[in-house]
Formats: structure tokens, sequence, C-alpha cells
């Protein structure tokens, strides 16, 4: 079953893409203007709008990964690709959540 809460609660304080380690940080106001969250890369961040909504965390994070996925691939993604590719993500976890439960 797909628990936003549980996937909020299991957001890393880092992760790392390729080499680089992005640290998780929280604020309650974002500097840049952002609605929802922000991605940095020097230093190597991930900056979330510590907001109520679990759903819309764990998409912000998501969006925001994917962003440093493609800086770190050099994939050059769009806005509007990441977009599409946060919108996919419940079928993402439910397909991450049938491999964690495939029997060997």
């Amino acid at each position: 079953m797909l628990t936003w809460k549980k996937f909020r609660k299991n957001i890393p304080t880092s992760v790392k893409v390729l080499k680089v380690a992005y640290e998780i940080l929280w604020q309650d106001e974002l500097i840049s203007g952002a609605n929802d969250g922000e991605t940095r890369f020097d230093p190597p961040q991930i900056v979330l709008h510590n907001d109520t909504n679990n759903k819309k965390i764990v998409h912000t994070f998501m969006h925001e990964f994917f962003h440093a996925i493609s800086h770190e691939y050099e994939v050059g993604l769009t806005e509007s690709q990441v977009v599409k590719l946060e919108k996919a993500l419940p079928d993402l976890i439910k397909i991450i959540q049938k491999l964690n439960g495939a029997k060997k």
C-alpha cells in the first residue's frame, strides 16, 4: 500500500548521485521564492519546503532528485521532462514495491 506519510518519514538527510552527496535541507520558507523545493549544485543540496502535505513533499523530493540526476549525469532534462517524471512517481513506486517483495 502506498503510504505517503511513511515515504516522507524516510526521506534521508542526504542522497548520492554518482559520487556527489546532496544534503537534504528543510526550510519553512525558501529564499529563492520557489514554492516547494529547489536543487542547488554548489554546494550540492536539495531544499524542501517544510509543508504538511506528505504526498506533496515526496513528489517535491523526487522532482528535485530528478534535477540532481539530470545535472550529475549531464542529461539536460527540461523542467517539463522533470515534471513528467515526477507525475510517473506513483507507478515507479508500485514497481519498486513489487520488486522489493519479489521472491528470489
